[in-house]
């Protein structure tokens, strides 16, 4: 809510400056610079505490630890990705002079978000409570992508927000729907060498952890690669700290693994059943979108940047940051 008053009051100011509430009349519209960068400042706040970026973040692991496994999918699929959308549309797309000025500010607080996040993921014992704190590293990287003043990290930055979509959402479904579920805890020193029971369910695991590291062969190494390039051509020492988070994310991935599926079977777990014929074909879509953009991202990426170049190139040229420019 103390977000989203932040957007509502600054789309009233806007609406009000431009009499319209249009996207191509608010770009198009000659604001001050001074009330720009306060739209742009106060829509940053409410787009921070929907990614999230720290430190407006500390919400969205409670969220998660509260939530069923259909709001935690919800949350993890669609909401974090609509901020996504604000900065690319209204930041980058509208108020250019501000994004210009600020994407400093930006960088240094995402590069930041990206560390912090992706060391707290580490030191989490709760099955949820790991994987919710690190999509808020990859959100964060998402962001890199987007303020990089570049289309293909634009471009990166939607793909791995997509990726992100598709991987985040199994590996809920994965820790709530079946081992929470069946066991009733989400403490990873709970369990122990669930392969020796639940073997497709491990397959599924080590899949769906490999694509939260970004391995080769997943959409989210090709939009975590684009974003993170992009970002390096616009701020090397910033985007070198924040690349520490792909060692990060192996770490904790690679430890999450070995701790629930490796070695022999936990004594608190008796004995579960597999994956269920319902959940095998929830699950599958998921690895199949997963590849498919991993091993063919064209098939998405070439529709994206058409519609990039129509619309965010012209936004994010020098020539749109001048005082009063038109986009």
């Amino acid at each position: 809510m103390f977000g989203s008053l932040f957007m509502l009051i600054s789309f009233l100011k806007m609406g009000g400056n431009n009499s319209s509430t249009s996207f191509k009349i608010s770009a198009t519209n000659n604001n001050s610079n001074i009330l720009q960068i306060w739209l742009w400042l106060s829509l940053f706040l409410s787009f921070s505490v929907k990614t999230p970026i720290v430190p407006a973040h500390i919400w969205l692991p409670l969220a998660h630890s509260d939530a069923n496994v259909s709001g935690s999918i919800i949350l993890a699929s669609v909401v974090l990705k609509l901020a996504l959308y604000g900065f690319i549309r209204i930041l980058i797309g509208i108020l250019q002079y501000s994004t210009k000025l600020l994407t400093p500010f930006v960088m240094a607080i995402s590069g930041l978000s990206v560390i912090y996040s992706s060391l707290s993921t580490i030191r989490q014992f709760d099955l949820k409570v790991l994987v919710a704190y690190s999509s808020i590293a990859h959100m964060g990287s998402t962001i890199l992508g987007a303020f990089s003043n570049t289309i293909y990290g634009i471009v990166g930055s939607v793909l791995f927000g997509l990726a992100h979509g598709f991987v985040s959402p199994a590996l809920f479904i994965l820790v709530g729907a079946v081992l929470y579920d069946r066991c009733g805890s989400r403490i990873i020193n709970y369990y122990r060498g669930l392969t020796n029971i639940t073997p497709l369910f491990s397959l599924f695991f080590l899949f769906f952890l490999f694509g939260n590291m970004g391995v080769p062969l997943t959409a989210n190494f090709v939009g975590e690669f684009l974003s993170l390039l992009a970002a390096y051509q616009y701020n090397i020492f910033i985007v070198s700290i924040a690349t520490l988070s792909v060692v990060f994310s192996a770490i904790y991935s690679i430890f999450l693994f070995n701790r629930v599926s490796s070695g022999t079977l936990s004594t608190y777990v008796i004995t579960i059943p597999d994956l269920f014929r319902r959940e095998f074909f929830i699950l599958l879509p998921l690895v199949a979108f997963t590849l498919i953009l991993g091993v063919y991202p064209s098939i998405f990426t070439s529709h994206l940047e058409f519609a990039l170049s129509s619309y965010v190139l012209f936004s994010i040229s020098p020539l749109s940051f001048t005082k009063n420019s038109n986009s």
